[in-house]
């Protein structure tokens, strides 16, 4: 995931954020950057889309609807936080600049992505 690649990633720009676990808010965000991926091959052949406010804010807002639906059922929360932490510690594992595999020690951190 691309919040971990490189010196200046995310992760490695905000470890008390990205070390831990992957931000709720950034799996909506790399979901709706995924769901517009996808629009881009709707037609069967490529055909580009721009990747705008108006045209992705309201998926991005599903996704984290959804995300927080999880959030407010137990026995899902704990799977979805389980994700996120693989997610960050993969991450980290393959980012040396985040210190080789290991994770903050920091709670977890919210994480909005604002699509102007």
């Amino acid at each position: 995931m691309g919040y971990y690649i490189g010196k200046s990633s995310l992760a490695a720009s905000f470890p008390d954020i990205f070390g831990k676990d992957l931000p709720a808010g950034a799996l909506a965000f790399a979901t709706t950057v995924l769901t517009g991926a996808l629009d881009e091959y709707s037609t069967g052949s490529f055909v580009a889309v721009k990747f705008r406010h108006e045209g992705y804010s309201k998926v991005n807002e599903q996704f984290s609807d959804m995300i927080s639906n999880i959030e407010n059922v137990p026995h899902r929360l704990q799977s979805l936080w389980r994700v996120l932490r693989n997610i960050a510690i993969q991450g980290c594992v393959k980012n040396p600049a985040i210190g080789n595999g290991t994770v903050a020690a920091s709670g977890r951190c919210n994480f909005t992505a604002y699509l102007n």
